[in-house]
Protein backbone atom coordinates (compact mmCIF):
# COMPACT_ATOMS: atom_id res chain seq x y z
CA UNK A 1 0.00 0.00 0.00
CA UNK A 2 2.58 2.16 1.04
CA UNK A 3 4.30 1.86 -2.60
CA UNK A 4 1.42 2.55 -4.25
CA UNK A 5 1.38 6.09 -3.14
CA UNK A 6 4.82 7.12 -3.24
CA UNK A 7 5.14 5.94 -7.07
CA UNK A 8 2.33 8.73 -8.18
CA UNK A 9 3.56 11.68 -5.38
CA UNK A 10 6.94 11.02 -7.12
CA UNK A 11 5.33 11.09 -10.20
CA UNK A 12 3.74 14.33 -9.91
CA UNK A 13 6.88 16.03 -8.59
CA UNK A 14 9.05 14.66 -11.48
CA UNK A 15 6.35 16.22 -14.15
CA UNK A 16 6.11 19.50 -12.22
CA UNK A 17 9.96 19.71 -11.84
CA UNK A 18 10.05 18.93 -16.13
CA UNK A 19 7.55 21.21 -16.82
CA UNK A 20 9.22 24.34 -14.70
CA UNK A 21 12.29 23.28 -16.29
CA UNK A 22 11.42 23.95 -19.71
CA UNK A 23 9.92 26.94 -18.89
CA UNK A 24 12.48 28.72 -17.76
CA UNK A 25 15.04 27.21 -20.12
CA UNK A 26 12.85 28.83 -23.15
CA UNK A 27 13.96 32.01 -22.24
CA UNK A 28 17.32 31.50 -22.15
CA UNK A 29 17.04 29.26 -25.65
CA UNK A 30 15.16 32.48 -27.04
CA UNK A 31 17.59 34.57 -26.41
CA UNK A 32 20.27 32.91 -27.50
CA UNK A 33 18.84 32.12 -30.72
CA UNK A 34 17.94 36.21 -31.65
CA UNK A 35 21.28 36.97 -30.40
CA UNK A 36 24.89 36.85 -31.32
CA UNK A 37 26.80 37.35 -27.68
CA UNK A 38 29.13 39.84 -27.63
CA UNK A 39 29.05 40.45 -23.76
CA UNK A 40 32.57 41.54 -22.28
CA UNK A 41 32.45 42.09 -18.87
CA UNK A 42 35.66 43.56 -18.37
CA UNK A 43 34.91 46.47 -20.59
CA UNK A 44 30.92 46.74 -19.32
CA UNK A 45 30.71 49.86 -17.58
CA UNK A 46 28.05 48.72 -14.99
CA UNK A 47 29.45 47.87 -11.68
CA UNK A 48 26.81 46.22 -9.20
CA UNK A 49 27.21 45.16 -5.38
CA UNK A 50 24.56 42.29 -6.22
CA UNK A 51 24.45 41.11 -9.61
CA UNK A 52 21.04 38.30 -10.58
CA UNK A 53 22.74 36.43 -13.66
CA UNK A 54 19.97 35.52 -16.50
CA UNK A 55 20.38 31.68 -15.32
CA UNK A 56 19.48 31.66 -11.77
CA UNK A 57 17.47 34.29 -11.19
CA UNK A 58 14.23 32.43 -11.72
CA UNK A 59 10.72 34.29 -11.89
CA UNK A 60 7.68 32.98 -13.01
CA UNK A 61 5.05 35.25 -11.49
CA UNK A 62 2.68 35.08 -8.53
CA UNK A 63 1.35 38.11 -6.62
CA UNK A 64 3.35 41.50 -5.47
CA UNK A 65 2.23 44.53 -3.18
CA UNK A 66 1.67 47.26 -4.94
CA UNK A 67 2.29 50.77 -3.12
CA UNK A 68 1.52 54.57 -2.85
CA UNK A 69 4.20 57.16 -2.30
CA UNK A 70 3.26 59.68 0.44
CA UNK A 71 5.11 63.05 0.19
CA UNK A 72 5.32 64.97 3.05
CA UNK A 73 5.22 68.83 2.76
CA UNK A 74 8.59 70.35 3.56
CA UNK A 75 8.07 73.75 5.67
CA UNK A 76 11.00 76.53 5.66
CA UNK A 77 12.14 75.74 8.69
CA UNK A 78 13.05 72.37 7.46
CA UNK A 79 14.80 73.32 4.53
CA UNK A 80 17.17 75.82 6.41
CA UNK A 81 17.91 72.69 8.38
CA UNK A 82 19.09 71.55 5.21
CA UNK A 83 20.56 74.74 4.30
CA UNK A 84 23.04 75.24 7.39
CA UNK A 85 23.97 71.32 6.92
CA UNK A 86 25.28 71.88 3.43
CA UNK A 87 26.27 75.35 4.61
CA UNK A 88 24.40 77.23 1.40
CA UNK A 89 23.05 79.75 3.32
CA UNK A 90 23.90 83.08 1.36
CA UNK A 91 20.90 83.73 -0.68
CA UNK A 92 17.25 82.50 -0.63
CA UNK A 93 14.71 82.28 -2.96
CA UNK A 94 11.14 80.78 -2.36
CA UNK A 95 8.56 79.83 -5.40
CA UNK A 96 5.42 78.08 -4.99
CA UNK A 97 6.88 74.40 -5.45
CA UNK A 98 10.55 75.03 -4.09
CA UNK A 99 13.25 76.62 -1.00
CA UNK A 100 16.05 77.80 -2.89
CA UNK A 101 19.27 78.22 -1.23
CA UNK A 102 22.57 79.51 -2.78
CA UNK A 103 25.86 80.30 -2.12
CA UNK A 104 28.33 81.25 -4.36
CA UNK A 105 28.20 78.84 -7.48
CA UNK A 106 26.21 75.98 -5.44
CA UNK A 107 22.68 75.51 -5.30
CA UNK A 108 20.27 73.66 -2.89
CA UNK A 109 16.96 73.35 -3.69
CA UNK A 110 14.06 71.64 -1.33
CA UNK A 111 10.88 70.84 -3.11
CA UNK A 112 8.26 71.32 -0.78
CA UNK A 113 5.74 68.78 -2.08
CA UNK A 114 8.13 66.00 -3.63
CA UNK A 115 10.50 65.22 -0.51
CA UNK A 116 13.50 66.00 -2.48
CA UNK A 117 16.69 67.37 -1.85
CA UNK A 118 18.52 68.16 -5.12
CA UNK A 119 22.24 70.06 -4.70
CA UNK A 120 24.35 71.56 -7.33
CA UNK A 121 27.57 73.12 -8.07
CA UNK A 122 27.93 75.10 -10.97
CA UNK A 123 31.81 75.74 -10.18
CA UNK A 124 32.53 72.65 -10.84
CA UNK A 125 34.39 71.87 -14.58
CA UNK A 126 33.04 68.46 -15.94
CA UNK A 127 36.01 67.60 -18.33
CA UNK A 128 38.61 68.62 -15.74
CA UNK A 129 42.16 66.77 -15.92
CA UNK A 130 43.61 65.17 -13.60
CA UNK A 131 44.40 61.57 -12.49
CA UNK A 132 40.97 59.40 -12.65
CA UNK A 133 39.44 57.49 -9.82
CA UNK A 134 38.27 54.26 -9.01
CA UNK A 135 35.27 52.80 -9.06
CA UNK A 136 35.12 51.70 -6.07
CA UNK A 137 36.62 55.21 -4.61
CA UNK A 138 33.30 57.19 -6.12
CA UNK A 139 31.26 55.14 -4.92
CA UNK A 140 32.93 55.71 -1.38
CA UNK A 141 32.50 59.95 -2.14
CA UNK A 142 29.19 59.37 -2.49
CA UNK A 143 27.82 57.48 0.68
CA UNK A 144 30.66 60.00 2.40
CA UNK A 145 28.79 63.03 0.47
CA UNK A 146 25.27 61.76 1.62
CA UNK A 147 25.84 60.45 5.03
CA UNK A 148 28.00 63.91 5.75
CA UNK A 149 24.52 65.53 5.22
CA UNK A 150 22.60 63.08 7.70
CA UNK A 151 20.48 62.43 4.22
CA UNK A 152 20.21 58.63 5.29
CA UNK A 153 21.72 56.15 2.56
CA UNK A 154 20.45 52.71 3.31
CA UNK A 155 21.08 50.81 -0.22
CA UNK A 156 21.50 47.11 -1.95
CA UNK A 157 22.71 47.83 -5.39
CA UNK A 158 24.64 51.25 -7.03
CA UNK A 159 24.84 51.32 -10.75
CA UNK A 160 27.61 53.47 -11.60
CA UNK A 161 28.62 54.51 -15.12
CA UNK A 162 31.38 56.35 -16.35
CA UNK A 163 31.30 58.44 -19.48
CA UNK A 164 32.82 62.17 -21.37
CA UNK A 165 34.82 62.11 -17.72
CA UNK A 166 31.81 61.65 -15.46
CA UNK A 167 30.70 59.07 -13.34
CA UNK A 168 26.99 58.97 -12.77
CA UNK A 169 26.09 56.37 -9.52
CA UNK A 170 22.13 55.66 -8.75
CA UNK A 171 21.37 54.14 -5.42
CA UNK A 172 18.88 51.24 -5.67
CA UNK A 173 16.88 50.81 -2.07
CA UNK A 174 14.69 48.03 -1.00
CA UNK A 175 11.01 48.08 -0.50
CA UNK A 176 9.33 45.12 0.73
CA UNK A 177 11.28 41.94 -1.05
CA UNK A 178 12.29 44.15 -4.20
CA UNK A 179 14.40 46.40 -5.16
CA UNK A 180 12.80 49.57 -5.66
CA UNK A 181 14.00 51.52 -8.57
CA UNK A 182 10.81 54.11 -8.36
CA UNK A 183 12.46 56.81 -5.77
CA UNK A 184 15.81 56.27 -6.05
CA UNK A 185 18.90 58.75 -5.16
CA UNK A 186 21.21 59.79 -7.89
CA UNK A 187 24.80 61.85 -7.79
CA UNK A 188 27.38 62.88 -10.29
CA UNK A 189 31.06 63.12 -9.57
CA UNK A 190 33.98 64.33 -12.11
CA UNK A 191 36.97 62.11 -12.78
CA UNK A 192 39.22 63.30 -9.53
CA UNK A 193 36.06 63.05 -7.24
CA UNK A 194 34.43 66.60 -7.03
CA UNK A 195 30.54 66.16 -6.53
CA UNK A 196 28.60 68.25 -9.46
CA UNK A 197 25.04 67.41 -8.51
CA UNK A 198 22.55 65.29 -6.03
CA UNK A 199 18.92 64.34 -5.78
CA UNK A 200 17.74 62.56 -2.73
CA UNK A 201 14.49 61.51 -1.92
CA UNK A 202 12.77 60.75 1.54
CA UNK A 203 9.37 59.29 0.70
CA UNK A 204 7.70 57.39 2.82
CA UNK A 205 5.23 54.18 1.17
CA UNK A 206 1.89 52.81 2.08
CA UNK A 207 0.80 49.26 1.15
CA UNK A 208 -1.86 49.22 -1.94
CA UNK A 209 -3.11 45.74 -2.31
CA UNK A 210 -1.83 42.92 -4.04
CA UNK A 211 -2.25 42.18 -7.62
CA UNK A 212 -1.13 39.10 -9.95
CA UNK A 213 2.09 39.51 -12.12
CA UNK A 214 2.77 38.13 -15.43
CA UNK A 215 5.74 35.89 -15.95
CA UNK A 216 8.96 36.67 -16.93
CA UNK A 217 8.64 34.75 -20.61
CA UNK A 218 5.91 36.87 -21.46
CA UNK A 219 7.70 40.33 -20.46
CA UNK A 220 10.63 39.53 -22.07
CA UNK A 221 8.28 38.74 -25.06
CA UNK A 222 7.10 42.61 -24.88
CA UNK A 223 10.19 43.99 -24.68
CA UNK A 224 9.79 47.47 -26.76
CA UNK A 225 12.76 46.11 -29.19
CA UNK A 226 12.73 44.67 -32.39
CA UNK A 227 14.41 41.31 -32.20
CA UNK A 228 14.16 40.60 -35.81
CA UNK A 229 16.62 43.47 -36.73
CA UNK A 230 20.12 43.51 -37.48
CA UNK A 231 21.18 44.78 -34.03
CA UNK A 232 20.44 42.10 -32.30
CA UNK A 233 19.59 42.32 -28.24
CA UNK A 234 22.00 40.12 -25.54
CA UNK A 235 20.08 39.57 -22.36
CA UNK A 236 22.45 39.72 -19.23
CA UNK A 237 20.49 40.12 -16.48
CA UNK A 238 17.04 40.68 -15.49
CA UNK A 239 15.31 41.63 -12.31
CA UNK A 240 12.02 41.89 -10.52
CA UNK A 241 12.06 45.44 -9.29
CA UNK A 242 9.74 48.49 -8.08
CA UNK A 243 8.99 51.45 -10.43
CA UNK A 244 6.85 54.61 -10.47
CA UNK A 245 4.19 54.21 -12.55
CA UNK A 246 0.73 55.58 -12.89
CA UNK A 247 1.17 57.32 -9.52
CA UNK A 248 2.20 54.52 -7.70
CA UNK A 249 4.72 52.03 -6.88
CA UNK A 250 4.50 48.61 -8.84
CA UNK A 251 6.45 45.75 -9.92
CA UNK A 252 7.90 45.86 -13.60
CA UNK A 253 10.88 43.36 -14.99
CA UNK A 254 14.26 45.01 -15.21
CA UNK A 255 16.22 43.79 -18.62
CA UNK A 256 19.85 44.85 -19.19
CA UNK A 257 22.24 43.37 -21.99
CA UNK A 258 24.40 44.97 -24.60
CA UNK A 259 23.38 45.33 -28.52
CA UNK A 260 25.24 43.52 -30.61
CA UNK A 261 28.23 45.62 -32.27
CA UNK A 262 28.40 47.82 -28.95
CA UNK A 263 26.04 49.81 -27.25
CA UNK A 264 24.68 48.80 -23.26
CA UNK A 265 20.62 48.32 -23.51
CA UNK A 266 18.52 48.31 -20.49
CA UNK A 267 14.50 47.98 -20.61
CA UNK A 268 11.51 48.22 -17.93
CA UNK A 269 8.59 45.93 -18.54
CA UNK A 270 5.39 46.29 -16.40
CA UNK A 271 4.43 43.38 -14.63
CA UNK A 272 1.38 43.63 -13.37
CA UNK A 273 -0.94 40.96 -15.37
CA UNK A 274 -3.71 42.06 -16.70
CA UNK A 275 -5.91 38.79 -16.83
Amino acid sequence: MFRKRIIPIFAIVLCVVTIFWFSENRIRNDVLLRSRARYNPETDLIYTRYQTSLELNKLSGGRISTFVPRFRETTFEIANIYANLFAITENFLETEESFIFSTGDRELIIHKFVSKVEYRNNAINKFEEGIQISHEEAIEIAEDFFRSNLLELNYEEAFITFEDGIFNITFIGRLGSLKNMGFANNIQITKSGDVISAEYYYTTYERLNSLDIKSVYQAFHELPIDLGSDNMIYITDYQLVYIYANSIIQPAYFFRGVVDGGGYFESFVKAISLR
